[in-house]
């Protein structure tokens, strides 16, 4: 919806806003967990989805991992695109640096993020195993 809003005002989003209001939030990462546990069985729980009803870290590094690759696979497609700006175009815009920086430093993000996801899968203390993958 966010995004909706961004493209209709012509507006540029921070690198913050776009990461925090509608990178994880439009990926629907969040929506499609919480849908997986309905054929769960027993696992799914009252205390497994008010637990991913909460974003835990693993399912927001989750949904970072899956939006920064698919952003930084299509932005080139998507700048031929009337559309809001992805994630590279507002990271050079706000830092002024190059699209390769942007990558690398992109590329860094997701390798940040798959250690919360390996972290919590390691020791997945609030949650059953099964609940997490």
């Amino acid at each position: 919806m966010v995004e909706a809003r961004w493209w209709n005002q012509k507006c540029f989003p921070t690198l913050d806003e776009y990461l925090n209001e509608a990178a994880i939030v439009s990926f629907g990462y969040n929506l499609a967990t919480t849908m997986c546990y309905l054929v769960m069985g027993e696992l799914a729980t009252k205390e497994a989805f008010d637990w991913a009803s909460q974003n835990p870290n693993v399912v927001k590094a989750s949904a970072i991992i899956g939006r920064l690759m698919d952003d930084m696979a299509s932005h080139e497609f998507e700048q031929m695109r009337d559309h809001v700006p992805f994630v590279v175009e507002c990271y050079k815009r706000q830092c002024g640096a190059s699209e390769e920086q942007v990558l690398d430093e992109l590329d860094k993000q997701v390798t940040n993020a798959w250690k919360d996801v390996n972290q919590a899968l390691l020791r997945p203390i609030v949650m059953p195993r099964p609940v997490l993958t």
